[in-house]
């Protein structure tokens, strides 16, 4: 059974957007500190931009505590004029696998109505797939932004859904 809503025909009381940090420098520098390239930079502009045009602002965003995610989520923010305050880091988001971020939306409240989770692959692609069911979907890019739209009304349900999922992926 899907349990998304169809952006077409249905408003769904939450929305759920994913983003990919940005484009980071490789090279002898920790992974866990590796800054945004300018084309990483860049990258996250361009998703401001799409926010800014549709009007979207999160209520609440959840990132990684890595510099190249936690730098993507301010930029994002200072360049929609966002409070910074809206931004909550976990060192648990860090190359978080998809279970991991299911267990993150314990923190999210249901007058959270739209959250924006930055993250790094594997885990935010994957958990895309298990919120979607399209497994078919192709890894998410630096600087890609996806959004959910759940046929749910709580982030009570949607987390039960996540229990579920995370106790198959584990189980597999």
């Amino acid at each position: 059974m899907n349990r998304l809503a169809d952006p077409r025909t249905t408003h769904s009381p939450l929305r759920l957007s994913l983003l990919r940090h940005g484009a980071a420098h490789s090279g002898p520098k920790d992974d866990y500190d590796r800054a945004l390239t300018e084309a990483g930079k860049r990258e996250i502009d361009r998703v401001a931009e799409q926010l800014r045009v549709l009007g979207e602002q999160p209520d609440r965003v959840l990132t990684s505590t890595a510099k190249r995610a936690f730098d993507s989520a301010h930029r994002l923010c200072r360049a929609l004029g966002w409070p910074a305050a809206t931004i909550e880091a976990f060192d648990e988001l860090y190359l978080a696998p998809a279970s991991a971020l299911w267990l993150s939306l314990r923190t999210v409240t249901d007058t959270d109505r739209h959250v924006l989770m930055v993250g790094h692959n594997p885990g935010i692609s994957e958990f895309y797939q298990q919120l979607t069911g399209d497994f078919a979907s192709l890894a998410m890019n630096t600087g890609e932004l996806r959004t959910v739209l759940p046929a749910i009304h709580s982030w009570r349900d949607l987390r039960a859904l996540g229990t579920n999922a995370a106790l198959s992926a584990t189980s597999a």
